[in-house]
């Protein structure tokens, strides 16, 4: 059931780093619920990123990296790619705290 209240346009005061963070959160729990439950990849995705509330863009870029998603819910490595794409975002992350 997606959040009503995480929305930047309802609610000028929530960020739209906020939003992203809950809908990705809800994504993360949702797909690791249907790996334990044993459910394939390809019946679960669709319905859980619909099921998490991200607003249109993040919806779109979420399912652009669908594979990423897939391995991470097989459990594989991340690629040396997705690796470089998690630093350079934590330093942008550094960058806008200081």
């Amino acid at each position: 059931m997606p959040w009503p209240f995480v929305s930047c346009e309802s609610h000028p005061a929530v960020s739209s780093e906020l939003v992203a963070s809950v809908a990705f959160e809800r994504l993360r729990g949702a797909l690791a619920d249907a790996r334990e439950r044993g459910e394939p990849f390809d019946a679960v995705f669709r319905r859980a990123v619909r099921a998490a509330g991200p607003p249109a863009e993040l919806r779109a870029a979420i399912f652009d990296t669908a594979d990423a998603w897939r391995s991470a819910f097989e459990g594989e490595p991340a690629t040396r790619a997705e690796s470089a794409a998690l630093v350079l975002d934590g330093l942008w992350h550094e960058e806008d705290a200081a």
